[in-house]
């Protein structure tokens, strides 16, 4: 009888002590309870019903886990999905006609950055600063009339077109945000008409010497060019329209005065 008694007794102490000191986290695992067994301990002690409890509380953490890790698998998923559906959008050559071969060619000598913009949100059309901004390019339309009624009206009208388009490219990049086709049909126009503005400019400069230039000129340009070197450094909302309205300004005032210099050779 005291080989049977004292085992059963020992055996039963045991695991009084177990669900009394112990108890379960949210993993399944023990963990320490901070009070003393009292007489309830005993009459609720249900061994049968806390392993079940633990099977519950083990099968459900592994759902969680298998849950945690489909959804880390599928996050690099969609966001490469993201990253290609906005790279085909940027590619986009819709309705850019017998110009598409050049824009192929910009997009793939450039790594796709020739014909990118930037994002200018939350400035539109319609805020002050975006106003603001698109108001600079009248300094290209005054300093067209400026040259053009002393006589270069073929300078002139380069400048003044050039305004004009800047003005459309901006204006539309202000109002249909980034990664439009028809904004980067307006950047390549006006890379041609700017290009163009820019090429007789230094071709002046060049018939008249370097020497002969005004030093008005020389700063007013490089100052310019500073600007819209820092465009491409900060080529996002505020920055970007703070300094891309002083190459406007810088330009075309460069340009004026490259104009008047050429008039006052001939």
């Amino acid at each position: 009888l005291n080989n049977f008694v004292f085992p059963s007794v020992t055996t039963f102490a045991l695991l009084l002590l177990t669900t009394t000191c112990l108890g379960f986290d949210n993993n399944g695992a023990f963990v320490k309870i901070h009070h003393r067994p009292t007489a309830s301990s005993f009459r609720h002690f249900n061994p049968i019903k806390i392993n079940c409890f633990h099977h519950r509380v083990v099968k459900r953490s592994n759902l969680l886990k298998r849950h945690s890790q489909s959804d880390d698998q599928e996050e690099p998923q969609l966001h490469n999905t993201d990253i290609q559906g906005r790279s085909n959008q940027d590619r986009s050559y819709e309705n850019f006609g017998v110009l598409t071969p050049i824009a192929e060619i910009l997009d793939n000598l450039s790594g796709d950055w020739a014909l990118s913009y930037a994002d200018l949100s939350p400035s539109t059309p319609k805020t002050i600063e975006g106003q603001a901004f698109l108001a600079t390019n009248v300094a290209y339309i005054v300093c067209g009339i400026i040259v053009g009624s002393q006589g270069d009206w073929f300078f002139a009208g380069l400048v003044e077109l050039a305004g004009i388009v800047s003005f459309w490219y901006h204006f539309i990049q202000l109002d249909f945000g980034k990664d439009r086709y028809e904004v980067r049909l307006a950047l390549l126009t006006d890379y041609f008409t700017a290009g163009a503005a820019l090429l007789t400019g230094g071709y002046y400069m060049v018939d008249m010497g370097i020497s002969s230039l005004p030093f008005d000129a020389l700063l007013s340009g490089g100052l310019a060019i500073a600007c819209l070197s820092l465009c491409w450094v900060w080529e996002f909302g505020y920055p970007y329209l703070f300094w891309h309205s002083l190459w406007h300004l810088g330009s075309a005032y460069t340009a004026y005065l490259i104009g008047q210099a050429h008039l006052g050779r001939g």
